[in-house]
């Protein structure tokens, strides 16, 4: 896997670099111009990013002092058991629905109708993923993991409308992104991780 991998980023190299393949390199003040016309995206989005992470990893040191460390180590499992399969899935999807988004954008604007269809789509996804959790999150766990992890499967039978939420609203938020609404993405990316808090 190693071989093949660095194998694929030579040859990538080597198309990048060969001769009339990308045309010349730009130049500074090009380099320029174009990270100033792009520069919003990453100011909005990142600090964005950096909030959701602190929502998901910072909360355990404070559930730990309200709650004590046993329900701190409930609480982690019960999230990472959530939210790395939720964020994997979503990723996924955003990576294949934003080109799409983008597409239809571009070509005379996304219609309402078309983004009402993802939603239901996303819903009939995400309604089979949690509702387990939601109503078996304890006897999944202690099936799973025994009986030591039911704390853990009452803590995730409370996140999962949340997570269902969230992966939903996620995923959509892709379109905001689209339509260059970088500052809306940032004010709901920082209400999230307030009401996770909560």
């Amino acid at each position: 896997l190693s071989i093949g991998f660095l194998s694929g980023r030579l040859l990538n190299l080597g198309i990048l670099f060969g001769a009339g393949s990308v045309g010349r390199p730009p130049s500074c003040l090009e380099l320029w111009a174009a990270a100033k016309r792009h520069s919003e995206l990453p100011r909005w989005v990142m600090p964005t990013a950096v909030l959701n992470l602190i929502g998901t990893t910072a909360i355990t040191p404070l559930v730990a002092h309200v709650y004590g460390d046993s329900t701190a180590g409930s609480f982690a499992f019960s999230m990472q058991m959530l939210s790395v399969p939720s964020a994997l899935v979503g990723q996924a999807v955003s990576t294949i629905l934003f080109p799409k988004l983008a597409q239809e954008d571009r070509e005379g604007g996304v219609q309402p109708d078309h983004l009402q269809r993802y939603a239901i789509l996303l819903g009939a996804v995400t309604i089979p993923a949690f509702l387990p959790f939601l109503l078996l999150g304890p006897e999944l766990f202690g099936a799973f993991f025994g009986a030591e992890w039911l704390r853990a499967g009452e803590i995730a039978a409370t996140l999962a409308p949340w997570f269902a939420t969230s992966f939903g609203s996620g995923i959509l938020s892709t379109f905001a992104i689209v339509k260059r609404r970088c500052r809306r993405v940032f004010g709901v990316g920082a209400v999230e991780p307030i009401t996770r808090v909560a």
